[in-house]
């Protein structure tokens, strides 16, 4: 899955790029991130040249034999998200999710916290304004596998347009504990972003640990083209401690 993919399929290209970084919204860091060690990503999934509904009818042709599973499991982001296969979630979860705040529904649609963690593409995290200086909070139980890895699907990513309009994350600052742990550099295409942290939690051989808290605040944007609200479509969490 760290890897960026080019498939050749039925449904259209794999498609990679990267886009120049336009000037960015930010916050003074100051000595909060003094001595943080700065993170880039280490692998990158770019969205495939397809809808959700284009690679539903694909994984039904899948179920009805008419071609092969290889040949969509690992289509970028849909392979990520919707086939992980054995993962770190076989034996790890997220306890609680909360976030700072976020924008009011509009249309139908809500931009709560959880958004931020369903492996949905099409529901997402918005802040109410730009998003500097706001947060989402992950806490996981002491015995918890603990975690190395954080894929973060930055942006309105169902489609170019939304993921245009609407502002991205520049930076992240990854607390753990609530204590500044990495800061995430971000680019600024639309793909899921693999970033290696290290190891954190207790692991389930440890007794009465308690439970630990991974906090990730905005501390710079991409402006969006047409609203100001920073948006995230998801997280993904990898690691050891499972079989």
């Amino acid at each position: 899955m760290k890897k960026i993919i080019t498939l050749i399929l039925l449904a259209g290209a794999l498609v990679s790029f990267q886009m120049a970084s336009p000037q960015g919204h930010s916050s003074p860091t100051g000595e909060m991130t003094a001595g943080v060690q700065r993170l880039q990503p280490v692998a990158i999934d770019t969205m495939a040249n397809m809808t959700v509904a284009e690679y539903e009818h694909l994984a039904e042709l899948v179920d009805q034999g008419e071609i092969d599973f290889d040949s969509i499991c690992y289509i970028g982001v849909y392979g990520a998200l919707y086939d992980q296969g054995c993962s770190w979630y076989c034996g790890g979860a997220v306890d609680t999710l909360t976030a700072s705040g976020c924008l009011a529904p509009q249309g139908g649609f809500t931009y709560g916290a959880m958004n931020a963690h369903d492996f949905d593409l099409e529901s997402v995290w918005a802040t109410d304004g730009n998003g500097i200086g706001q947060y989402l909070t992950f806490t996981f139980a002491g015995n918890n596998p603990r975690i190395t890895s954080v894929a973060i699907l930055n942006g309105h990513v169902k489609s170019e347009k939304a993921w245009r309009d609407n502002s991205r994350v520049k930076t992240l600052l990854m607390y753990y504990n609530d204590k500044p742990y990495r800061l995430l550099e971000l680019e600024d295409s639309r793909s899921l972003q693999y970033f290696d942290v290290d190891t954190v939690g207790y692991g389930p051989d440890v007794e009465k640990a308690p439970k630990w808290t991974l906090k990730f605040e905005i501390k710079e944007v991409y402006p969006g083209a047409k609203y100001q609200d920073c948006v995230i479509a998801d997280f993904i969490f990898d690691g050891i401690d499972v079989h």
